[in-house]
């Protein structure tokens, strides 16, 4: 991720309390899918270590495997393609990524979840 995207996202999105964290990003992939490797390689590493990812904190789920509780339908829609991330708040999907072609665009389109959600001023 280039500083620039790193320092805005830092703006966007401040460290919050755990107390106040409700969001987490649930990434349904695929051990087969090269793509899901693909964002494993090149955002995974560093995912929880900045400020959206402990605002939202990853979860996986191994697409083909039972869904987990609290993951099943109604509280989150049909998964179409792999990797696909869903933002969860209060057990609810609050938005969703369909696919994974570049780290920026990744970034971008999560901001944009997050900030039109407000999740980064809850307390």
């Amino acid at each position: 991720m280039t500083f620039a995207l790193v320092a805005g996202l830092t703006v966007l999105f401040p460290p919050a309390s755990r107390e106040a964290q409700a969001a987490q990003l649930v990434l349904f992939e695929g051990s087969w899918c090269p793509t899901c490797r693909y964002w494993n390689k090149t955002v995974a590493p560093n995912y929880a270590t900045n400020d959206v990812g402990r605002l939202a904190p990853l979860r996986r789920v191994e697409i083909g495997t039972p869904r987990p509780a609290g993951l099943d339908k109604p509280n989150v829609g049909t998964i179409f393609a792999v990797p696909t991330f869903v933002v969860m708040e209060k057990g609810r999907e609050v938005g969703r990524i369909e696919g994974f072609t570049t780290e920026k665009h990744f970034w971008r389109r999560l901001g944009n979840i997050l900030s039109s959600q407000k999740l980064a001023g809850r307390k």
